[in-house]
């Protein structure tokens, strides 16, 4: 009886432990500055202005998004310090609920770089709403 409680206690911290593992690489980050060490995954919720992360970051960026109009978020300019990565679009089906458009950029090289997003869509020349940040890699 006593083995069955403890084999539980056990059980239950290593979950816990694995889930604190697995997750203690985010850094999430609303309308700050902000700096990532390396390996890290830094999650900006919104357009940020400038962010300083370590070479070997991926930069995860939720951004509010309609695609359901045909509006994305699309890179103005390829990046000569940050490999992109793929695109989700995370989608919440509860009426009043935001949908959002996820997108992952890795940093490669040292130097200061600035994505520039236009939300548009990509059969018209107007761009509804840009969001610009700049990026210095260490």
């Amino acid at each position: 009886m006593l083995s069955t409680q403890i084999f539980k206690y056990l059980l239950f911290a290593s979950f816990c432990w694995l889930i604190f593992a697995c997750n203690n690489h985010k850094k999430y980050v609303n309308n700050n500055s902000i700096a990532a060490q390396n390996n890290d995954t830094l999650v900006l919720n919104g357009c940020q202005k400038n962010i300083k992360v370590a070479k070997g970051t991926i930069i995860e960026i939720q951004l509010e998004a309609v695609p359901v109009i045909g509006y994305e978020w699309i890179l103005k300019d390829a990046s000569k310090h940050l490999k992109e990565h793929k695109t989700d679009i995370l989608k919440y089906t509860e009426l009043g609920q935001t949908n959002f458009q996820v997108l992952y950029f890795e940093a490669k090289k040292r130097g200061t770089e600035t994505i520039q997003l236009e939300y548009r869509r990509v059969f018209e020349k107007g761009i509804k709403k840009m969001c610009v940040i700049n990026i210095e890699i260490y």
